[in-house]
């Protein structure tokens, strides 16, 4: 099994090509290390498109909303 980092580095432009994806990250699924995608809202597409695991890696989508800069 490859390093969760390296996982991530492999998908993570295919899934910020997705619409709806607005970020990825590595987070915590229970006491376990997983990769995180972050979408604006739940959708057919994201559920096809995204895999509930890679590389023996599990993914968790979270419902994050729109992700805008902080005004400076």
């Amino acid at each position: 099994m490859v390093p969760i980092d390296t996982a991530l580095a492999r998908y993570r432009d295919e899934w910020m090509a997705v619409p709806g994806v607005v970020g990825t990250g590595l987070g915590l699924c229970g006491n376990a290390r997983c990769i995180t995608v972050f979408v604006v809202e739940r959708s057919e597409e994201i559920g096809r498109r995204i895999p509930s695991s890679v590389e023996g890696h599990p993914v968790k989508i979270v419902v994050s909303g729109e992700v805008r800069p902080l005004p400076r």
